[in-house]
Order: C-alpha cells, then sequence, then structure tokens
C-alpha cells in the first residue's frame, strides 16, 4: 500500500498596519461627518472598520508577521495630536475619504519606519507615497458638492496591526497587536 503525504501550506493572513481610532474619535467622526455621508453616494464603510492605514504588508507568513511585529516593537516616537479637517475624493479608486491636511512629522516618520522594516523583513510594499487618509465610503462615482467638515482632533497614543478577512457578509478587520507611542 502506497501512502501520499499532503504537504500543507504554510499559513498567512492579510495583514497590515494603522492607526485605529477609540470610541469617542468614532462618534465624532459619525457626528462631523454625517451631512457628508448622507449626501455622497456609494457604499459606507462601517465605522468599527475605519483607520489610517500605515504600511499595508498583504498576504504574511507566520515568520514574516513576527519580524514585522519586531520592527514595530522597536520603534520609539512620542504621542501626537492628528487633526481630521480634509475632506478628499480619488476618482479612480472611487473613494470619499477624510484626513489632516498637515500630516505630522511623527505621523509620517512612523509609516515611514514600518514600511521600511516591512520591506526588510521580505515584504513587497506599495512604494506610493504615504498619504493620511481615512476612508469612509467606496464606490462614490463623483464626491459631494460640499466637502468640507468640522474638524475632528485625535490624541494618538499607540499604533496597531490588523489582520483583515473577506467574509460572505463584508471586509472584517481584527486588531492583533497594539505598540505603544512614548
Amino acid at each position: 500500500m502506497c501512502s501520499t503525504q499532503v504537504e500543507s501550506a504554510p499559513k498567512t493572513e492579510r495583514l497590515f498596519f494603522a492607526l485605529w481610532p477609540s470610541d469617542a474619535v468614532r462618534q465624532a467622526l459619525r457626528r462631523h461627518c454625517k451631512a457628508l455621508l448622507r449626501h455622497s453616494g456609494g457604499r459606507p464603510v462601517a465605522p468599527e472598520n475605519w483607520h489610517i492605514t500605515l504600511a499595508f504588508l498583504g498576504t504574511v507568513e507566520a515568520t514574516q508577521r513576527a519580524c514585522a511585529e519586531q520592527v514595530a516593537a522597536g520603534i520609539h516616537l512620542p504621542p501626537f495630536a492628528l487633526r481630521l479637517d480634509h475632506v478628499g475624493h480619488w476618482a479612480r479608486p472611487q473613494v470619499l475619504w477624510i484626513g489632516a491636511s498637515d500630516t505630522p512629522d511623527t505621523l509620517r516618520s512612523l509609516a515611514d519606519r514600518l514600511a521600511q522594516g516591512s520591506r526588510d523583513c521580505g515584504l513587497a510594499l506599495d512604494k506610493r507615497p504615504f498619504v493620511n487618509h481615512l476612508t469612509l465610503k467606496r464606490k462614490v462615482d463623483r464626491p459631494p458638492a460640499k466637502l468640507d467638515i468640522k474638524p475632528v482632533d485625535w490624541a494618538v497614543t499607540d499604533f496597531v496591526l490588523v489582520r483583515s478577512r473577506t467574509l460572505p457578509e463584508g471586509v472584517q478587520y481584527t486588531v492583533v497587536n497594539r505598540w505603544p507611542l512614548t
């Protein structure tokens, strides 16, 4: 009798580093963006999925995840204030978003360090420059006529690693690790 051994593929997961808003920031965004969201077409992103991507890692094996987590643990930057005061629309991906008109140096440094460190772990990240943005809606053909909102202030005290899973009911994001800014 001959037995065949099937080698299982390495376990992978889709991951990204992000700024993850507190419940208070999410509530403020809901209040301040209510009219904007109501008067634009498209498909809203669930508020529990709102975040600012720092570095999208893609499909990651366990050893790459461990390496990326070591990179994150080695980053020591101070907390910073982020003022979400600018609404934008990208026509090609059809995304309506909110971001900070002034990107703090600490935020740019955090995104750059995570991206470079992840590349050093063997991950092929997008080479486009970091743009701080929080996606509010997808499949927005054209922006609403009025794009101004009352600013939302966010005291950023940490960053996270998030697992992304596509399920029949939609995308599910789960925070799998967190690092404080000190």
